[in-house]
């Protein structure tokens, strides 16, 4: 007849047999079964009667306490279990003193391997905390642009963690992996502050101390601002648009190569309005970037502006009898300038006409005068001429038009 303590331990053994029967268990359902199974064997424990009894199911909860140890478990439990097993392995052992040399033998070795576990443990945890440590100085050296002790901190960080991740349970595993890849991302930002810096100290070198225009040492320095740019590439957006505004003015300042340096320019811009609503309006290297953008569109209008100019000046010329007689016009009556613009140069569209009689009623004070020379400034505004159909002459001459009548309005209106 089997005892209380024998039930126990089967009831146990039910539920470990499940877990060591192959089927695809996640970490909860694993943990759930680990934990009845304890609670079972250790009931087997404070239910035995002989030496014997008490020794089997000693040995049952160290065994069960070691599995737990090696489930994702935070590090408090772990510290636990391994207390608890190695306690278990002593009473299996000091009780069953009339087992088999084997069965004690192996109960040493299990004692040896929980041992070897709760160091492991105690270790990784360590590891992990002082790779974190470490890190942090990191950050806190970054954050204050001192990239020198950052990648001192970086590099440090390697050793710990790799010990981290090799003693550890998985948990501790996941940790070491996710701090891994932040140390890698700072590490990256780090490297481009240190190049961004060499080119700076390159640059400054060569535009001061040197006569001669070192074209060998330019190409190095914008090989260190491309690596600057390269390592902080979804990094690092702010050091990315640093490193990007620095390359732009290498090539508008030094190799005039303006068409490199708006890319340059372009794609910085569009990297901090994606950090929007933080604001860079205070900080040298965009206002030289965005200052650098104005005077490249400035420059374009000017130079369209004047081929404009160029191409009006032939057409004015053929307008010269027309644009005379505009002139005559200029100084005398306001009603006598509309009679005069709406008779020989009427607008295209047969719509846009002003009658005489409105005139005559505005020469008598009885019609606002500014209204129709508002209405006639629309008639002949310049931007509502269809070039392609009415042709570039007709669009001069209401441009002229346009600033005769615009003139008169606003000596009337002052």
């Amino acid at each position: 007849m089997s005892s209380l303590s024998q039930g126990w331990r089967e009831a146990g053994n039910s539920l470990f047999s499940q877990l060591c029967s192959g089927n695809a268990l996640s970490p909860t359902e694993k943990r759930e079964l680990l934990n009845k199974a304890w609670t079972n064997y250790h009931r087997a424990y404070d239910s035995a009667e002989t030496s014997d009894d008490k020794a089997s199911a000693a040995k049952n909860v160290a065994v069960v306490s070691l599995k737990i140890v090696k489930l994702d478990v935070r590090a408090d439990m772990k510290r636990y279990y391994c207390k608890q097993a190695m306690k278990f392995f002593g009473k299996a052992f000091e009780m069953g003193k009339a087992k088999s040399d084997s069965w004690l033998s192996n109960i040493l070795q299990s004692m040896y391997k929980c041992l070897q576990s709760a160091l492991d443990c105690i270790h990784a945890d360590c590891f992990l905390e002082m790779t974190q440590i470490i890190f942090a100085e990191g950050i806190a050296s970054l954050q204050k642009h001192n990239f020198k002790k950052c990648l001192q901190c970086m590099h440090d960080c390697h050793r710990p963690m790799e010990e981290a991740s090799r003693l550890g349970q998985a948990n501790v595993k996941k940790e070491a992996g996710v701090l891994k890849r932040d140390v890698y991302m700072h590490l990256c930002v780090a490297e481009s502050m240190q190049a961004r810096y060499t080119a700076d100290e390159l640059l400054s070198s060569i535009l001061q101390d040197e006569e001669c225009l070192n074209i060998a040492m330019i190409w190095d320095i914008i090989d260190w601002y491309k690596k600057a740019i390269i390592l902080t590439r979804e990094n690092d957006v702010e050091m990315e648009a640093i490193a990007l505004s620095r390359l732009g003015r290498v090539y508008d300042k030094v190799l005039k190569q303006r068409w490199k340096a708006k890319e340059c320019f372009k794609r910085c811009i569009q990297l901090v309005s994606s950090l929007s609503p933080r604001t860079f309006y205070s900080e040298e290297w965009y206002k030289d970037c965005t200052t650098t953008l104005e005077r490249y569109q400035q420059e374009v209008m000017m130079r369209d502006e004047a081929l404009k100019q160029e191409k009006y000046a032939k057409i004015k010329e053929e307008l010269k009898d027309e644009l005379g007689e505009l002139e005559k016009y200029k100084e005398k009556d306001s009603e006598d300038l509309l009679i005069f613009v709406y008779k020989n140069f009427p607008p295209k569209n047969s719509k846009h006409r002003i009658k005489q009689a409105d005139v005559k009623a505005a020469r008598d004070g009885k019609k606002s005068l500014k209204k129709l020379l508002q209405t006639a400034v629309t008639h002949y505004h310049p931007d509502r001429v269809d070039e392609s159909k009415h042709g570039i002459n007709w669009k001069v001459l209401c441009e002229e038009i346009t600033k005769v009548l615009t003139e008169r309005y606003e000596r009337m209106k002052g």
